[in-house]
């Protein structure tokens, strides 16, 4: 089954007006990036395949 990976940034400091995160699959690594903008701190990975992956 598919799962979606929801999470927020929160920035130590006032964060830089685009900021990235990456989901990496650690058996394929395959990476997924998105990008935050707009002050936005929300991010949403849809239909990840079950496994072991790292978020940065």
């Amino acid at each position: 089954a598919q799962v979606n990976i929801l999470g927020a940034v929160i920035c130590k400091e006032q964060c830089s007006k685009s900021v990235f995160v990456s989901l990496t699959s650690l058996l394929s690594k395959e990476m997924r990036t998105v990008v935050l903008g707009d002050g936005s701190s929300e991010f949403v990975f849809p239909n990840v395949l079950p496994g072991k992956y790292r978020l940065q």
